[in-house]
């Protein structure tokens, strides 16, 4: 297995947080308040760990060039957001079509993927179209240049912002959420182990299956906190949040919150932040070492709006860079 990204413990100096303050939340928010029928207008909104909101929603729709992110409001796996591994940008994907625009299909409309920095600048790549899969998920960069992205049976594509992404896993294999981890790559899905919900690595060039998510849950977002430590976000009430860590061998389950599906999840060291599986209410909850805390709910949704996707923005010169990153996969391919 060739090295792609060494997890490294650096450091790495993240200026700009004139729309972002450091320690907050950023949610992503699904829905205007009107109709949900159709492609939803997506946003980012910023919350503080009590739960108040700071700001207005940044609107990632009627952009420059005319350029959308809009998402399927009923899809809870869809307007994902992550954290490059830098700490630099918020990532983002979605359907670039203006509000319920009556074309809409989860197979043939164009997607597109965002970065947002965390002074709130806006950019957006070239909108493309898979050849297989619908759907469109999360994405994950190193460094807000090149990106792995997922959605519904559509593998993984890997593109170099803002040009078009190329296949690299293929089509038949599900996937929702994907982060960087160690010398490669971490994905779930519905048939990534043994052909159910579970998770997978990726080298960059092969798959190896890792562990199937506990209860059979599907298994929506999930947050690296270190190499032997998962935290994942299920949909599932009876299985909730699980927390997996590797004992050398294997990925075993250490211990759950029920109760409560959930759809995307964060963590600062002290709090794990997460929306729960219908969007309606953010929460926190945090882990003692013998297990979790209750959920204490932090805010709730509009009506006819979701939560989806939940982050924390980085504290300036302490975020963990997780890597080396996409490029040198990039310069890999490249030489060949």
């Amino acid at each position: 297995m060739r090295s792609i990204i060494t997890l490294a413990l650096a450091a790495v100096t993240v200026s700009g947080f004139a729309q972002y303050n450091s320690g907050n939340l950023a949610v992503s928010i699904v829905g205007d308040g009107g109709t949900t029928n159709g492609n939803m207008a997506v946003s980012i909104r910023q919350y503080t760990t009590a739960g108040a909101q700071v700001g207005s929603d940044l609107s990632l729709v009627g952009l420059a060039g005319g350029r959308n992110i809009t998402t399927t409001y009923g899809e809870t796996s869809e307007a994902n957001l992550s954290l490059s591994g830098d700490g630099r940008y918020f990532m983002i994907a979605g359907y670039d079509l203006g509000v319920r625009d009556a074309s809409f299909s989860t197979i043939s409309s164009n997607r597109a993927v965002a970065r947002i920095d965390l002074a709130g600048n806006i950019d957006v790549g070239d909108d493309f179209k898979p050849a297989n899969g619908d759907g469109i998920r999360n994405v994950w960069s190193n460094d807000g240049s090149d990106y792995l992205i997922t959605g519904g049976d559509m593998g993984l594509l890997r593109g170099n912002f803002p040009s078009d992404p190329t296949q690299v896993v293929p089509a038949e294999i599900s996937t929702r959420t994907v982060k960087g981890y160690k010398n490669g790559f971490i994905f779930n899905g519905s048939n990534a182990f043994q052909g159910g919900n579970g998770f997978s690595f990726f080298d960059g060039t092969n798959v190896t299956e890792l562990f199937a998510t506990p209860g059979g849950a599907s298994a929506r977002d999930f947050v690296v906190v270190d190499p032997n430590t998962l935290y994942l976000a299920t949909s599932t009430a009876g299985v909730g949040l699980v927390k997996m860590v590797f004992d050398g061998t294997n990925w075993v389950e250490a211990y759950r919150l029920t109760g409560t599906g959930i759809s995307g999840v964060a963590y600062d060291g002290t709090s794990v932040y997460a929306t729960n599986s219908n969007g309606i209410t953010l929460l926190s909850t945090i882990d003692t070492g013998s297990g979790f805390g209750a959920w204490n709910t932090l805010a709730t949704a509009a009506t006819n709006t979701r939560f989806r996707g939940v982050e924390v923005v980085p504290e300036p010169g302490t975020m963990i860079a997780l890597g080396a990153g996409l490029a040198a996969l990039v310069a890999r391919r490249r030489r060949k």
